[in-house]
């Protein structure tokens, strides 16, 4: 189940209530409550304006948590899930509950928190146990070929491999050679977006350590704005590239 819990207090109260219910109803199923819970559980997990850590809501969240028999997955690599813009409060409410049935068929989970770039919560990805899928396959991305340079830079590579054995054979190993160049071609044309576009969060995500520490003087909280709005840029850059992956047929 996915929760986006209401600022209220009052509405939230009732919101635990219709969500006890129907946790306790599928005692044998697997259930996964998850997301904005917009609570904390311990005042720790509020820093910024006091006032906003409320006793009567930590303890009612907790009853809810309690009396639904459901634990909460470990978080790793974070200690808030939301941030002010300007750095002014941060608070853990973004988390993942699971039941004794998920976790008895899912052991050894945790949430991960990734690096946060535009929105004000951190995204967050569930680990489990790794698993070895064997090698990944040649993928082909139909966009590649709408690129101006394309047509060009494919007969160019192609008219330049000698290949000698019969017909498949030669187109086989002929688009083994291609992949190569493709591959340093697709660098060349979109690393450095992908490198901006990193850098840029590994600023932000350095800047939030900070903040989470001891909190981001004026001039940091201006250098984090201005990062902000240039990984803006450069992500609307990326989605144009994604948008094709996204709509891809796989060859």
């Amino acid at each position: 189940m996915i929760i986006y819990a209401p600022s209220s207090n009052v509405e939230k109260a009732e919101l635990w209530g219709i969500l006890n219910q129907i946790v306790n109803q599928y005692t044998n199923a697997r259930v996964c409550v998850v997301e904005d819970f917009n609570s904390i559980r311990s005042p720790e997990e509020r820093v910024g304006r006091r006032e906003m850590v409320e006793s009567r809501d930590m303890k009612r969240f907790v009853e809810f948590i309690s009396q639904s028999n459901l634990y909460e997955l470990p978080l790793v690599g974070r200690s808030f899930t939301w941030y002010r813009p300007n750095g002014s409060c941060k608070s853990k409410i973004d988390r993942m509950f699971m039941n004794n049935e998920w976790l008895r068929k899912c052991p050894n989970q945790s949430i991960k928190g990734l690096r946060r770039s535009i929105s004000d919560h951190v995204p967050l990805v569930i680990q489990s146990e790794s698993k070895d899928w064997g090698p990944r396959p040649f993928r082909f991305i139909n966009s590649w070929i709408e690129h101006q340079q394309f047509n060009d830079f494919f007969q160019e590579k192609w008219k330049s491999y000698s290949v000698e054995g019969w017909a498949a054979y030669r187109l086989k190993e002929k688009l083994k050679l291609f992949k190569k160049d493709l591959r340093g071609r697709n660098n060349v044309t979109f690393g450095e977006i992908d490198y901006n576009f990193d850098s840029k969060k590994k600023e932000i995500e350095i800047l939030d350590r900070i903040n989470d520490a001891m909190g981001l003087e004026e001039a940091e909280i201006i250098q984090r704005n201005k990062s902000t709005a240039e990984l803006i840029k450069f992500s609307q850059w990326k989605e144009r590239f994604i948008a094709h992956k996204a709509k891809a047929r796989w060859l």
